[in-house]
């Protein structure tokens, strides 16, 4: 049962770097269409369009300022993949138990 649980957890872990690996392809393959096709990279067009939400969001943040803190949380928890670290943890906690 051990080593079944051991073989589990490596597979996981093999997952979740593949998917990273999957991830960072293809943002660079995408970053590379969009600078041949319309001469910006993807951080060039987030950079806009973070400006364009910034200014349609200050009249809203002036109305309710709780608004900032929770979408910073939100886009924090998010970025940084929480969800699925907190779901690797749990399982990895499940098959310690």
């Amino acid at each position: 049962m051990d080593a079944l649980k051991s073989r589990l957890g490596l597979i996981l872990c093999m997952l979740y770097l593949v998917k990273a690996w999957l991830a960072i392809w293809a943002w660079r393959k995408l970053d590379r269409h969009l600078r041949n096709k319309y001469g910006l990279g993807l951080v060039d067009l987030l950079r806009n369009s973070f400006d364009r939400v910034e200014r349609s969001l200050i009249p809203l943040l002036q109305d309710y300022p709780i608004i900032l803190p929770a979408l910073l949380a939100l886009w924090a928890w998010q970025a940084l993949g929480l969800s699925s670290f907190f779901s690797m943890l749990v399982f990895v906690f499940l098959l310690r138990s």
